[in-house]
């Protein structure tokens, strides 16, 4: 037997599968074709077969032909499960509040399950590539296992399926970056103070905050600041709805990019942490 990881389409590859062409050197001239074909990527989640679907049918690929396959199927044959349909339950909780933090013992109590049960079907879905756990950063590594975690979807395609009528257009785009920068990490101090993603590589560390509003406030960039600060970290990203910006705050600087920068974003992390994004 041969196993070969295969991705859905990114989102470069998605354009050129629409039959369209950006010049990604001139953003701010396709703002209006971006943005279109970038909302419309979130929902397919990249699956090519996809593409043209309208939205009924969509939803009903995502969950009949996918989701469905995998957890009345493929799940209860690698794993020992007495309830798939809890599998659906959790799927569908996360839906509406992706990176939502893990509360296996809350979840527990809301679906009468044993925590462990939960903690366990997390764990199935994580394994067969549905969802995508974060853990909280710490210098040490043993000690970020330990702590918070937090839980997205590995297709922002699952998140339209399942909720379609209060699709949370600001937390699929968290969730869109949260798993295609490959990150493992957030961060939360014991202060409760927050960054959404960290990158780490080679000891750089590169906090990114997600916010989808028109104005980035100096409130918006309190905790990555802070992060900055305690982990001398000398750059930062805050991906945002329509605010560019580039701050200087003594020898550290934080860029402020557009969701919808596709192109800038990637290309600025990558110069930042030195790896492809």
């Amino acid at each position: 037997f041969f196993e070969f990881y295969i991705e859905p389409l990114h989102f470069d590859e998605y354009i050129r599968f629409k039959g369209m062409s950006i010049d990604k050197q001139r953003e701010n001239l396709y703002e209006n074709e971006i943005k279109l074909l970038l909302h419309s990527y979130l929902k397919t989640g990249g699956f090519v077969e996809a593409i043209d679907f309208d939205d009924i049918t969509l939803q009903k690929y995502h969950k009949e032909s996918l989701l469905e396959r995998v957890i009345y199927k493929d799940i209860p044959d690698a794993f020992q499960i007495n309830s798939p349909d809890l599998l659906f339950r959790l799927l569908y909780i996360i839906s509406s509040n992706p990176g939502m933090y893990l509360d296996y013992k809350s979840l527990g109590n809301d679906l009468k399950v044993d925590q462990r049960t939960i903690s366990n079907y997390i764990s199935y879905l994580c394994r067969s590539l549905l969802l995508k756990k974060m853990y909280n950063f710490s210098t040490n590594r043993l000690t970020s296992e330990k702590k918070l975690k937090r839980v997205y979807f590995n297709n922002t395609g699952f998140i339209y399926a399942l909720n379609p009528e209060k699709y949370p257009l600001d937390l699929v785009i968290e969730n869109f970056f949260a798993y295609s920068l490959k990150s493992h990490f957030f961060y939360r101090s014991p202060q409760k103070n927050e960054v959404d993603i960290i990158i780490s590589n080679d000891n750089k560390l590169l906090p990114i905050e997600i916010k989808i509003r028109n104005q980035i406030r100096a409130e918006d960039i309190k905790n990555i600041r802070k992060f900055m600060k305690h982990f001398n970290a000398p750059d930062a990203v805050v991906i945002s709805k329509k605010h560019e910006e580039i701050k200087q705050f003594d020898n550290q600087r934080l860029f402020i990019l557009p969701y919808w920068k596709y192109w800038s974003v990637h290309t600025t992390i990558q110069k930042i942490i030195g790896m492809p994004a």
